[in-house]
């Protein structure tokens, strides 16, 4: 171990010490530089924002707060969803705060959090590069790259009709072209119409030969100019059935549509039960089992690999440390005496 480890490794323990010692001051210190964000942010727009503030009622500005509360709790839940499903571990009120954190950070950058994650990757392809090479590399991502992808088409037509080319006028999505309610509480279905083929096998299922017959809308243009009427006659039909009787109804006449699912639907809807896209898993941490996404390719002749719980925060610490770095147990030891390196206590406990 060099000096420049042991350094790191006692401002690391220090740092994250000091954080434990001093949760409340640091909540404190986090709200204030959240504040000075925020004030930074709006410097410029001052005038606006005195504006904006004015014209509002003290009840909008508790409503608008409130909905950010809910907003900032619901995110965190989503994730906190996601970890468990993954079989991890955390606290909510950690991701409220990384929730809250990521909130600021698109105040500053709305492409912040998008630049990030593409670093995060290219950073994790890089290391695995090195695991398997031996050699590392450096990473340098361009936040206008990262963002020039999610605008591409849009991009591209403002070129063309600089060099000339005219823009056309036909719209973007055929009608209908979008979410429709159907039968239940909060049950929804996709419905796709790609061209007049579609629609008129849209008309067939849903019982309107009156409007296949009405030639205005045997054009693309057509049926967008009366969208409105469109979507109140497929949604008075998608609602008087459930989702899935409405996306076989539809799929079966060659019209694209697919019923919308809960996360608590998809492991036991028929396309994923025949191909086992999920099974069941325990975990120590758990009270009960809970659903992961299984292997994804099945084979008659391979067969699936054995499959288990993912492993707990820091179990395999002593192994890497001692392979991978080359540690001895006494270094080891009292790394993990010091925290710069952890374990469960149950891993721990088990291999003294």
């Amino acid at each position: 171990m060099t000096v420049v480890d042991r350094r790191a490794g006692r401002v690391l323990t220090a740092a994250r010490a000091a954080g434990q010692r001093h949760r409340t001051a640091m909540t404190i210190a986090g709200s204030v530089v959240a504040a000075a964000v925020l004030a930074y942010v709006l410097a410029g727009r001052r005038d606006e924002f005195a504006t904006a503030l004015a014209s509002a009622s003290i009840g909008v500005l508790a409503a608008a707060a409130a909905l950010q509360v809910v907003a900032l709790l619901a995110r965190s839940e989503a994730w906190h969803r996601c970890i468990e499903a993954a079989g991890g571990t955390v606290d909510r009120r950690v991701l409220y705060r990384a929730s809250s954190m990521g909130y600021v950070g698109s105040l500053l950058n709305a492409q912040l959090g998008v630049a990030a994650r593409i670093g995060a990757l290219t950073a994790l392809t890089l290391l695995l590069r090195r695991e398997r090479t031996g050699t590392g590399g450096a990473v340098s991502v361009a936040q206008s790259e990262v963002m020039l992808s999610h605008l591409a088409g849009e991009i591209a037509a403002e070129v063309l009709q600089r060099q000339g080319h005219a823009r056309s006028d036909e719209p973007v999505h055929d009608a209908p072209w979008g979410l429709f309610p159907a039968e239940g509480e909060d049950k929804w279905v996709a419905v796709t119409v790609r061209d007049t083929t579609d629609w008129q096998a849209l008309c067939g299922v849903i019982g309107r030969a009156d409007l296949a017959a009405d030639d205005a809308l045997n054009t693309p243009a057509g049926r967008d100019a009366d969208r409105a009427r469109i979507d109140e006659a497929v949604r008075a039909w998608t609602s008087a059935r459930t989702a899935t009787a409405a996306m076989e109804l539809l799929q079966k006449a060659g019209v694209p549509a697919g019923a919308v699912l809960h996360a608590g639907e998809v492991p036991n809807f028929g396309y994923y039960t025949e191909r086992r896209a999920f099974r069941e898993e325990l975990h120590p941490h758990a009270a009960e089992p809970f659903m992961m996404e299984n292997v994804q390719i099945h084979s008659d002749r391979v067969a699936d690999p054995p499959l288990g719980q993912a492993p707990l925060l820091g179990e395999q610490t002593r192994e890497i440390a001692a392979e991978l770095l080359g540690l001895s147990d006494a270094e080891i030891d009292e790394l993990i005496e010091r925290g710069v390196l952890e374990m469960p206590q149950e891993v721990t406990a088990a291999q003294r």
